[in-house]
């Protein structure tokens, strides 16, 4: 009884592959956490270069949005054009057939 008041002690009736049990599970839990740790940095990394990534692609995406927006323009002010010039051919066309059907009246 007296023993067991001056604290923890190891006898010899502690078996040798206990601690060595002991000791492998505590060099794993620590080999475990510093590998736990590795991969929160690579993955941090790889989610830093993904963003950086997408941004890119965001960027380049809004500057092709945007040339197809000033051609988009570009191509509606030339079919204005084209078809302001296809109905005065019409007009003129009209024009000419009046006077060809007047003619041969």
């Amino acid at each position: 009884m007296a023993q067991n008041l001056n604290g923890w002690h190891l006898s010899r009736n502690v078996p040798v592959t206990l601690i060595v049990a002991l000791v492998i599970q505590a060099v794993a839990i620590v080999g475990t956490y510093y590998r736990m740790q590795y991969d929160i940095v690579a993955n941090t990394a790889e989610i830093i270069r993904f963003v950086a990534e997408d941004n890119e692609r965001h960027d380049h995406l809004n500057a092709t949005i945007e040339r197809m927006r000033a051609t988009d323009t570009e191509q509606a002010v030339r079919l204005e054009r084209i078809d302001t010039t296809v109905t005065a051919n019409q007009q003129t066309l009209t024009r000419i057939e009046r006077k060809l059907d007047s003619s041969r009246k």
